[in-house]
């Protein structure tokens, strides 16, 4: 079975991406795998990070139960979603699960919530576009799926 494997940060534009490979997904008849990595804060100072490895964990399992809830109610509960938070490097992560569940494709969303993160998740989308060796779909916040048609006319001799 085909498998469309999201990468999501909880942003609009991953909400936007991860509907997009719902529709996706419907349409070729494949599974979703939805995967959230939280990037742990590294503390550069002496001032301890306010929020905790936990919490960040806690807070991701909550957004992608309600994720998958929405894309459960968006497909008509047609098709198979499989969810992970894990807690590392998201390239590293990515690669890993893509490693063990071999996607028909990886589709992430082209922009993060702030600056900070458009500039940071921007960059791991490009690294992952350079070094991953599955189809990667980068989808902009305004783009909706529609079916590839072909409309080829028959070439005559």
């Amino acid at each position: 079975m085909k498998t469309i494997l999201i990468a999501t940060d909880f942003s609009s534009a991953a909400l936007n991406a991860a509907n997009y490979a719902a529709d996706m997904a419907t349409a070729l008849h494949a599974d979703m795998f939805i995967l959230n990595v939280c990037n742990i804060p590294v503390s550069i100072s002496e001032i301890p990070a306010v929020v905790t490895e936990e919490e960040m964990m806690r807070d991701s399992e909550k957004h992608i139960s309600k994720l998958k809830e929405q894309l459960v109610s968006r497909t008509g509960g047609k098709i198979n979603i499989q969810t992970e938070v894990s807690a590392g490097v998201f390239f590293l992560d990515l690669k890993e699960v893509c490693e063990r569940v071999k996607p028909y494709a990886v589709v992430v969303g082209s922009q993060g919530r702030s600056a900070m993160e458009r500039m940071f998740f921007g960059s791991q989308a490009v690294h992952a576009m350079q070094h991953l060796m599955w189809p990667l779909i980068t989808v902009p916040p305004e783009a909706r799926f529609s079916l590839i048609k072909k409309n080829w006319p028959c070439l005559r001799l």
